[in-house]
Order: structure tokens, then C-alpha cells, then sequence
């Protein structure tokens, strides 16, 4: 097993409330908690190439970057002058999303291993509120959960996804306001743990003083997200034990 620190338990009362949930847990989706199995890329080239009459550039990096920063990259990378349309291009997708939903899991769309067991055990938790911090559209984020049965598990009302923001470090704070003001608790720093499977995911933490779970189940190995910084590293979702011990629940 990968050895990897504890966190510190750093709550107060000012900062975490009482009564309340004393932890913030932040879910990334895409290699993270499921294999998207391109669901998400398909309805947002589609959607291109139906609005603009031709397809969507190859080459561009999408690992850990919101949609939005992705379909602005397309736009820029083919012909600038569409930029105004950005949000036509947003709304289709989401729409054939919804039309496609049942290609999702009869493509390949599923809950990595460990995935469904871990937010299971998070969420047995009285004092710890689950919820999801994805680059993903809403109407595509949406989708995954709800077809993956993971909405059972997760608080979507405290979500952020990647309809509004180009950097992902900016849905930390939208889903941190969001769970505040639903749950009349403040949560600050360490308080807060954000857990993906890039280094995009990892600097969002470090932006707000957040725990950071790094896990290898993406693209970026252990080492490569060791020496981005994450507070922990983790071979897989596999490692519930390890993950629970050091997340001291």
C-alpha cells in the first residue's frame, strides 16, 4: 500500500458550525470515481460540428480541465469569431447528452473499482458532506451520477461543474458557498478534501487550502501526482482502508 500522511483534524467551532458536518468532500468524476467512456467528449464534438458545419480540432488536452476551457479551445483553435456562440455549444451538448443518456453505460460508462464502496463508507458518515467537483457540464455530470446510481451518495444541491468557469480552481469556491449557505456551516481549509486524479485537481486544493487526494487511476501515475503536491497519494480507490485512515474517519 502507498504510505501517505493523516490529516489533521483542524476544526473549530467558528469554522465547521455546530451542530453540523465537520468535512467538505469534494469528488472529481471523469477517471476518478468512473470511466466516462468519452460519453462527455462525444455530445460536446457532436454539438460542434452540428452548430458550426465542421468537426471539433484533435489534440487538445482535456485531462482535469473544465468543459468550458475545452469548447473555448476549440473555438479559438478553428475560427475565433465564434467565440460569442460558446454557450449555444454548451446547451446542445447538454441536450444530446439527455437524448444519448442510454449510450453512456452501453458504451462502456461505469463506476471504477472501489469507487461505489468508498463513497459509500464517506457517506455512512453523519459528519461529512459528499458532493462532486467536475469540469463536466451539469447536464453531462448529471447524467453520470444519476445513471451510475451514485446520486444516492452524493449531494449534487453543494456540486460544482464546468459550465461557468475556465479554471478549475474557481468551482472550489462556488461548491464551498453552495454547501454553506444549504448547510449553515463554514467550511475553511483543511476542512475541505478534494479528491481527483490530475494535477489540475491538485492545485485546485492548493488554492484554497484544501486536503488533496490524488488518484493514480487517470492518466498521471503516483509519482506524478506526488511531485505536484498532493497531500496523499493512492494507487486506486481499492485502498479504502488506507484512504479512510488517512482521511481519520
Amino acid at each position: 500500500m502507498t504510505s501517505v500522511p493523516r490529516l489533521e483534524d483542524n476544526r473549530t467551532e467558528s469554522t465547521l458550525g455546530t451542530p453540523g458536518y465537520r468535512r467538505f468532500v469534494l469528488w472529481d468524476l471523469d477517471h476518478t470515481l468512473l470511466d466516462p467512456a468519452g460519453f462527455g467528449q462525444r455530445s460536446i464534438r457532436s454539438a460542434f460540428s452540428e452548430l458550426f458545419g465542421f468537426p471539433s480540432p484533435d489534440g487538445v488536452s482535456v485531462a482535469g480541465r473544465t468543459d468550458r476551457a475545452i469548447i473555448a479551445e476549440f473555438i479559438a483553435a478553428t475560427d475565433p469569431a465564434l467565440t460569442d456562440r460558446q454557450d449555444e455549444v454548451q446547451e446542445l451538448a447538454a441536450e444530446i447528452a439527455e437524448r444519448t443518456r442510454s449510450e453512456f453505460r452501453s458504451r462502456g460508462g461505469t463506476t471504477l473499482p472501489g469507487a461505489t464502496a468508498a463513497v459509500e463508507a464517506l457517506g455512512s458518515r453523519g459528519d461529512i458532506l459528499e458532493s462532486v467537483l467536475t469540469g463536466n457540464l451539469e447536464g453531462i455530470g448529471r447524467i453520470k451520477v444519476t445513471e451510475l446510481g451514485l446520486d444516492k451518495h452524493l449531494d449534487l444541491s453543494s456540486a460544482a461543474f464546468g459550465d461557468a468557469h475556465t479554471v478549475r480552481a474557481d468551482l472550489v469556491a462556488h461548491a464551498r458557498d453552495r454547501a454553506e449557505a444549504a448547510n449553515s456551516t463554514r467550511f475553511e481549509g483543511r476542512s475541505m478534501i478534494i479528491i481527483g486524479d490530475t494535477p489540475l485537481d491538485v492545485e485546485a486544493a492548493s488554492a484554497h487550502g484544501a486536503f488533496a487526494v490524488a488518484v493514480a487511476t487517470g492518466k498521471y501515475s503516483v509519482a506524478d501526482l506526488a511531485a505536484v503536491g498532493a497531500d496523499a497519494v493512492l494507487p486506486d480507490l481499492l485502498e479504502l482502508d488506507l484512504l479512510l485512515t488517512q482521511l481519520d474517519v
